[in-house]
């Protein structure tokens, strides 16, 4: 079995995509989020890393923070539905 950095090292992810699920009643309940999750992107690659940072030991929390941290314009994008 491969592991994290083996696969990508494989790309064994290429040509895979990621999608967002959520609740039927989201939209109507959460207008707001259902739009942010509607606007959703992150590459393969970044998810890749993210995945693999966590694996290493490191904080979900903290993780998310850093991706969100060096990529400010894509949120900003995500955020505002562009």
């Amino acid at each position: 079995m491969l592991d994290h950095k083996e696969a990508a090292e494989e790309e064994i992810f290429d040509g895979i995509s990621i999608n967002v699920v959520a609740n039927k009643n989201l939209e109507e309940k959460a207008p707001e989020a259902y739009e942010f999750l509607s606007n959703w992107n992150i590459s393969i690659d970044d998810m890749e890393k993210i995945i693999a940072t966590i694996d290493d030991g490191e904080a979900p929390e903290d993780v998310a923070q850093e991706w969100i941290d060096n990529h400010e314009d894509e949120v900003e994008e995500i955020k505002n539905g562009n």
